[in-house]
């Protein structure tokens, strides 16, 4: 097994084993003289010195540079996994299914035209309802947005960075307006709980990956180690992953199609507080 020197902070050095996971090292255990960059065999609890690996990784780095210099540079797959997201070498095709449900863009339209003219809802849930609605239309935006921009990333081909990383705000979008849009219909239905902390259900989940995108900024401002995980989620040939929960992309549509359908049945509600 090989280990990284990431960097030197007083008497300790950061060091990066193969799964990306980093703990802090002695400079005392080390060789002297070690510096960023160098690589290490580790045996037994001892640390020794790869010239062949450090040499190798070195002209890698090299080589990613000057591509980075051209026009048309390519990202190895270790750059790839280790400077961009997560396994992303292995993200190979765009598994996310087509979504679509009849007046998907129109619900807010809809609920607001039978509230104008209609009879039949309370004043006092009209803002509830207003917000899910709104809030499950544009989870339906946000989640067509992400298939189309990751169809562009694979059609441009891995280089197309951008086109990665901006799927994965459109799902980071998705994911919070999803969780949101379910807190809003708890408080309408006057339920206590969808589910439980920590019981792996798709609710339990999606709140994982809602938090570990909403809580990234407070995270780093406080210094807490990512573990060099650069995105709070990212995308793989299944669906969403993060450090602790991953959500398939068919239990993200069920979940969808479930606000969905609710969205379609409450859109048609009319507001019974005119007479």
């Amino acid at each position: 097994m090989h280990i990284i020197v990431k960097r030197t902070e007083g008497d300790f050095a950061v060091v990066e084993f193969p799964d990306t996971n980093t703990t802090d090292v002695p400079l005392s255990d080390l060789p002297k003289g070690v510096k960023p960059g160098d690589c290490f065999s580790y045996s037994d609890g001892h640390y020794i010195y790869d010239p062949d690996e450090t040499i190798k990784r070195q002209k890698e780095i090299t080589r990613n540079t000057q591509y980075l210099q051209t026009d048309n540079f390519h990202l190895s797959n270790y750059s790839l996994d280790h400077f961009v997201a997560p396994g992303l070498s292995k993200l190979t095709f765009n598994n996310v299914p087509v979504l679509l449900m009849e007046q998907q863009e129109y619900w807010v339209r809809n609920f607001i035209l039978n509230t104008m003219f209609g009879g039949r809802i309370d004043l006092h849930w009209r803002p509830h309802l207003y917000n899910f609605l709104r809030k499950v239309e544009a989870a339906f935006y946000e989640y067509a947005h992400a298939r189309s921009t990751l169809d562009e990333y694979f059609l441009i081909g891995k280089d197309a960075i951008s086109k990665y990383l901006l799927a994965v705000q459109h799902f980071e979008s998705c994911l919070a307006l999803t969780y949101q849009a379910y807190m809003l219909i708890k408080n309408i239905l006057k339920k206590d709980k969808f589910f439980k902390t920590d019981d792996d259900s798709t609710l339990d989940r999606l709140n994982k990956l809602y938090n570990q995108s909403k809580h990234i900024e407070d995270k780093l401002s406080n210094g807490q180690d990512l573990n060099n995980i650069l995105l709070p989620i990212w995308i793989t040939n299944i669906g969403i992953e993060s450090p602790k929960a991953v959500l398939s992309f068919n239990e993200l549509v069920e979940l969808l199609t479930e606000l969905g359908e609710t969205a379609q049945h409450l859109s048609a509600l009319q507001d019974r507080s005119k007479k």
